[in-house]
């Protein structure tokens, strides 16, 4: 009988065991799906999300609507809450396809975290969403003896392009093939962007200058000089300029160049002192010479600095 008891007794003794470890009280753990186990369980968590940014005409709202999926459980308190290290993960891919899919493809996404330290951090998003750049007004400069209508349907107002690309690159061969059938082999061509603005639907609009030379120069701006500033600081003119030390030669840039300083208001002239080479033709040396305006107060136009 005691024989029986004690067989009895080791046969459901590991299942009682296990029994008792299973109702043991222990620390609730919350695992994710998907999640690789070396990231470990899912204990930081925070019903904390903002979305700001860029976000291409879509609420605040419909992005957290968005990202509702993404709980995996809730807080202490009961508020459906996001597992911090899940959610870096997917949050980007979440809002990238959905933009992507309503035409938005040149959105980014960031997550910033306000601390680390609690137990409920914030999680900011910021959304950059925009279908690309457009071409805004397109200035074109030449050296006089390229006529500009020959581009000027190179770079369409409105055509949109990706703002990761190059724009010297996109447009520069367009309008090659352009001049190359107006007898104009060997063009210097500079396509510079010189200021974006947001339209109603958030699609960024960009404005250039392109400069077009007939022929490329091999000479190289040495320095650039100039004379005949008394109340004006050299800094402000300066800005101004399209050129510097170092650049390829190019006659329309310089011309605009001049353009801008006559437009500051500040000279009753502004011009091309002199042109020369500097040791024995390495380079070319530009010296431009002002007229102020008779009683006129010093200008900086510099934060911090005074006149």
């Amino acid at each position: 009988m005691r024989k029986a008891f004690l067989i009895a007794f080791l046969l459901f003794m590991p299942v009682s065991v296990g029994a008792q470890n299973m109702t043991a009280p222990t620390r609730p753990v919350l695992t994710v799906d998907g999640l690789d186990e070396s990231e470990g369980d899912c204990e930081r968590m925070t019903d904390q999300v903002r979305v700001q940014g860029r976000l291409g005409g879509f609420e605040e709202w419909r992005i957290l609507e968005l990202l509702a999926p993404l709980r995996v459980g809730k807080t202490e308190s009961g508020e459906d809450a996001y597992c911090v290290k899940h959610f870096f993960r997917e949050c980007p891919k979440v809002i990238e396809s959905f933009y992507f899919q309503n035409g938005y493809p040149e959105t980014k996404v960031e997550i910033n975290v306000s601390s680390f330290t609690g137990d409920r951090p914030s999680l900011f998003v910021r959304v950059d969403a925009s279908k690309g750049c457009e071409i805004g007004k397109v200035t074109i400069e030449s050296d006089g003896r390229v006529g500009t209508w020959v581009v000027a349907d190179c770079m369409p107002s409105g055509e949109a392009f990706s703002i990761r690309e190059n724009p010297q690159a996109r447009f520069e061969p367009r309008m090659r093939a352009v001049l190359k059938e107006a007898g104009i082999s060997n063009p210097d061509i500079v396509i510079l962007p010189v200021g974006e603005e947001m339209t109603p639907d958030h699609r960024l609009r960009t404005n250039f200058l392109v400069f077009i030379e007939k022929e490329k120069s091999n000479a190289v701006i040495a320095d650039i000089q100039l004379a005949g500033l008394y109340k004006t600081r050299p800094l402000v003119a300066r800005r101004e300029l399209l050129i510097s030390p170092g650049d390829r030669f190019r006659p329309s840039m310089l011309e605009y160049s001049l353009k801008n300083l006559r437009q500051l208001g500040f000279f009753t002239e502004v011009k091309v002192e002199s042109l020369s080479y500097e040791h024995q033709g390495k380079g070319i040396v530009i010296v431009i010479s002002f007229k102020e305006i008779e009683n006129r107060q010093p200008v900086s136009f510099s934060p911090g600095i005074q006149p």
